[in-house]
């Protein structure tokens, strides 16, 4: 099987978005304002943006605010849903996408994820270029959510080295971020658990017995071999 290289830019200006560029400056300005917030006061922001949501219906940003709030309200499954949602109305917003797979691997839905990430019609997702194929310029936010959400993917599907590269690239990326931590951690208990599965093998698995030792009985005389025999 021949190599793929793949390359891309990454960078931490921000991305022309038609859809945010074309909000009235009243309404950008007050969603920049609930986003500093709307993480440690949810509940006061719910409805704000459920209102915001609705008016501006072609702005997917919204919607992942509306969900991020919703959550961090304690609200979970009405954020599903909106994520949900989200993803089926706008499958190239990569944020809604990679809430949405993390969701159900919280949930334990791997073969839901893995339609998703994998198996479904737009193929495997696991490389940024694939998930946005006319882009070749993400934002390093897009990177830091894409590699966790594939590090966590690759973990609930068994496969932890894979898990252990997207940790490295996030570790170059943003060391302190939330993704990062999140993933470091969760093969922290991933290689825990291994370890306390052999440990437990260990104990019930029934201990090699010895061949049993023959007692030396009384010495056989040789046959006697003669010119006759």
């Amino acid at each position: 099987m021949g190599m793929r290289v793949v390359s891309f830019t990454i960078t931490e200006e921000p991305l022309p978005d038609p859809a945010v560029d074309a909000l009235p400056e009243r309404d950008f300005e007050r969603i920049r304002a609930i986003s500093q917030d709307m993480y440690s006061q949810p509940a006061v922001h719910v409805d704000e943006l459920r209102v915001l949501a609705a008016k501006h219906p072609k702005v997917p940003m919204l919607r992942n605010h509306l969900a991020g709030a919703l959550s961090a309200a304690g609200r979970h499954e009405e954020a599903d849903r909106v994520i949900a949602h989200t993803v089926a109305d706008f499958p190239r917003y990569l944020f809604a996408f990679c809430n949405r797979v993390m969701t159900l691997l919280s949930d334990g839905r791997i073969d839901a994820a893995r339609a998703l990430v994998e198996t479904g019609p737009r193929g495997p997702l696991l490389v940024l270029t694939d998930f946005d194929p006319g882009r070749d310029v993400f934002h390093i936010s897009e990177v830091v959510a894409h590699s966790a959400m594939v590090g966590h993917y690759m973990l609930a599907t068994g496969r932890p080295d894979a898990a252990r590269v997207q940790l490295k690239s996030l570790r170059q990326l943003a060391a302190g971020s939330p993704q990062t931590k999140s993933l470091r951690a969760a093969i922290k208990r991933y290689e825990a658990a291994i370890k306390l599965a052999e440990a437990l093998r260990s104990l019930t698995e029934p201990t090699a017995r010895a061949p049993r030792q023959r007692k030396p009985g009384p010495a056989r005389r040789a046959p006697h071999l003669g010119p006759d025999s």
